[in-house]
């Protein structure tokens, strides 16, 4: 199995690996394997958390906190039931146990939030309308564009996540949030892969048309960031604008990613055999 290192951006743990973003079809096998052998890590990072020490944050903070991990909280508690549906009908039976494994490890960062919400004295709230908005996109257009709001939401996470891990002014936070962005750092290329599978063998109009609802989620991703959540990221020395675009450019990077991989499969699968075979020699 072809593997590549995984970049820990804060040194959440033991060094890991996701399946390699090899051009071609992905591997499914070797993702549900990694989701299994990501678990080791998970107990690592929460054995790290001590949820006894004393919370040290004025009640305005909690209460600022309070609200916005709710609202992260409610964004991870999907059960996935449309998604693995999606997937189903299509007779992906080989992508499903990664999918599933995928969609557990989302609700154990649902778990871990409500803990955290728990030693604030605050329960989880029902639904957010941002959270309500991303579901109704996200369902709009099949699993590939499902997906794609999902790779959206990732991207966001990762900046919120990662700020949180390396500067949040409760010890608690950090460790939760380091422990969820070393999950989150490997959902990324997941659903990278499974977008530029269908990518590879749209035509120009469906691939423009995701490109713009790729860019109007990113677009409401960013703003919810920056909105939502800019007062408690201000305590982790990050302003709203600096928030934005750091949100902005993961989103972009993560489009441009998607689109380089599936424009280099189709790129492989319309070249001639002989073609395809001399790029696979090495030169002496």
């Amino acid at each position: 199995m072809t593997m590549t290192p995984l970049l820990m951006a804060v040194g959440a743990g033991p060094a890991r690996t996701v399946p390699d973003r090899a051009v071609g079809r992905a591997d499914w096998a070797a993702w549900t394997d990694y989701f299994a052998e990501n678990q080791a890590t998970q107990r690592v990072l929460e054995d790290r958390i001590d949820w006894g020490l004393p919370v040290d944050l004025t009640e305005r903070q909690q209460r600022r906190w309070v609200r916005s991990l709710q609202r992260f909280q409610v964004g991870e508690s999907g059960d996935g039931a449309h998604l693995l549906g999606g997937l189903q009908r299509g007779g992906e039976s080989d992508l499903l146990p990664a999918a599933r494994a995928f969609i557990e490890e989302e609700r154990g960062h649902a778990r871990l939030l409500r803990v955290l919400l728990a030693r604030f004295g605050a329960a989880p709230i029902d639904a957010h309308w941002s959270d309500a908005a991303f579901v109704v996109a996200r369902r709009s257009m099949g699993v590939a564009t499902e997906l794609a709001v999902i790779a959206v939401a990732e991207a966001v996470a990762v900046v919120y996540y990662g700020r949180l891990a390396d500067a949040a002014p409760d010890p608690v936070i950090r460790g939760v949030a380091s422990r969820i962005l070393a999950d989150e750092l490997g959902h990324l290329p997941f659903v990278e892969a499974r977008i530029a599978q269908d990518l590879g063998s749209w035509g120009p109009i469906r691939r423009v048309l995701l490109r713009a609802l790729w860019w109007a989620a990113g677009v409401g991703g960013t703003a919810v960031l920056a909105l939502d959540h800019g007062r408690v990221l201000g305590q982790c020395g990050i302003a709203r604008g600096a928030a934005a675009r750091a949100a902005w450019a993961s989103v972009r990077d993560v489009r441009h990613s998607t689109f380089a991989r599936a424009s280099s499969a189709r790129s492989l699968a319309r070249a001639p055999r002989s073609a395809v075979v001399r790029s696979r020699v090495p030169r002496r």
